[in-house]
């Protein structure tokens, strides 16, 4: 439906039995694959309804709110991974990839056609000094806190980790990958690090605008196979800003609608749904807060092993812990930490909270009770925090923790600074 066809007052939310559709005229609005837009939250339908009356139409092809629910229902909720299915193509065609390791030929500008394009324009000197060498530098910090450091020297490595990442993100998470990808030609590593938060839509903005400079090449970059059309990526190289800023304006409606995505699951979310997830990156089962199951007596590591998950949860995207499920998504109950109740739970799970990550992180956390086969679950679940959190191990003092992958990664002094300049560049630090 274009743009002279549309009427923002026909487009609605609409309220059914277990669900709400998105409905136009009276009727629902359909994805590619013909199956009705429809969520059991009515904000991320909502949200998509802002951002068609924004659009002024309601198309697939350039309501990226739109795609990417398609993405989801007609494409992964049926079997199907685009990024999966082109993962070779797409890591050995990686322009970031390709830098790191020295494999491919890199998108780079022509000598001329750069010193034209500085010449007239004081936007592309960031475009190029600055965009790529930021991504290359997120890419390499994100492979050397996220695994073994062989990782970062080996090509191999670096895909089967980055592969890791990606199969355990969320489905509006992969899809914001995959429609990324596609609609930028921008390769898979820097889609990967701008859904996980590695890197900014402007840092990811100016180095995808650089891989497609006029002399470069990078139409070539390989991209995944989409079931319909998407708008490519458009510049006008008399005005790159013009072409920045609506590439800025794009990448918000994608992190938007994984947000939103994240918050709907997590706001309507069952203990039974979670646990059926498995462990990820978001997700995190542990059988007891207080009483170490081998030993059969307290120990305070397995209280630190639950706070810093939560901790880790507090400095990447947030997420959330289960306390009382076993590794293997059986119930094991809060019950075996020997508290007369769960109001006795909760009085020491608050105080070891507070003691150990402070006041603040506190208010960035909520816990609930949720009975489970006859025995009783934690379920924590935690913001993203905009300051850095630090847990107090009373052993070895300050620790910072990140969440990478189904863990939670301590970073060393060096390797924290780094990331906290990066994850909290507004953040004044105590």
């Amino acid at each position: 439906m274009d743009r002279t066809g549309f009427d923002a007052l026909l487009l609605d939310v609409v309220k059914r039995d277990e669900d709400f559709l998105l409905a136009y005229g009276g009727e629902a609005v359909r994805t590619p694959g013909g199956r009705e837009v429809a969520h059991y939250d009515a904000r991320l339908l909502e949200h998509m309804a802002r951002e068609s009356v924004l659009l002024g139409e309601l198309s697939v092809t350039r309501l990226a709110s739109l795609a990417l629910y398609a993405l989801e229902v007609d494409v992964l909720a049926q079997g199907r991974d685009p990024v999966v299915e082109a993962f070779e193509a797409l890591i050995s065609g990686d322009p970031l990839i390709q830098r790191r390791f020295g494999c491919g030929e890199a998108p780079e500008p022509e000598p001329e056609v750069l010193l034209d394009l500085l010449a007239d324009n004081g936007l592309v000197v960031s475009l190029f000094v600055g965009g790529v060498a930021a991504l290359a530098k997120a890419l390499n910090r994100f492979l050397l806190a996220g695994s073994e450091s062989a990782v970062c020297f080996d090509l191999e490595g670096c895909a089967a980790f980055l592969r890791r990442v990606y199969e355990e993100l969320t489905p509006a998470r992969k899809a914001a990958v995959a429609y990324l990808s596609r609609r930028h030609a921008s390769g898979l590593a820097a889609p990967l690090l701008l859904t996980g938060g590695q890197i900014t839509p402007s840092e990811y903005a100016c180095a995808v605008l650089s891989f497609h400079a006029p002399g470069t090449g990078g139409e070539g970059i390989p991209t995944p196979d989409l079931p319909f059309a998407l708008d490519g990526l458009a510049v006008d190289w008399e005005r790159p800003a013009a072409g920045f800023a609506a590439m800025r304006a794009g990448i918000a409606e994608v992190t938007d609608y994984a947000l939103a995505s994240d918050r709907a699951k997590a706001a309507d979310a069952t203990l039974a749904d979670l646990i059926a997830e498995g462990e990820s990156h978001r997700l995190e089962f542990k059988s007891t807060f207080r009483w170490n199951l081998k030993a059969g007596r307290n120990d305070p590591d397995v209280s630190h092993a639950s706070l810093k998950s939560i901790a880790a949860f507090l400095n990447s995207a947030g997420g959330t812990l289960l306390i009382g499920v076993r590794d293997d998504g059986s119930i094991e109950g809060i019950e075996t930490d020997r508290f007369p109740n769960a109001d006795q739970f909760a009085v020491h799970f608050w105080n070891a909270l507070e003691g150990s990550l402070g006041p603040t992180a506190v208010g960035l956390v909520r816990a609930r009770f949720e009975a489970a086969d006859g025995r009783t679950v934690a379920v924590v679940s935690c913001a993203q925090s905009p300051r850095p959190v630090f847990l107090e191990n009373r052993n070895q003092g300050q620790e910072f923790y990140i969440r990478v992958g189904n863990r939670s990664l301590k970073l060393g002094l060096e390797k924290a600074l780094h990331y906290i300049r990066h994850h909290f560049p507004a953040a004044a630090l105590d």
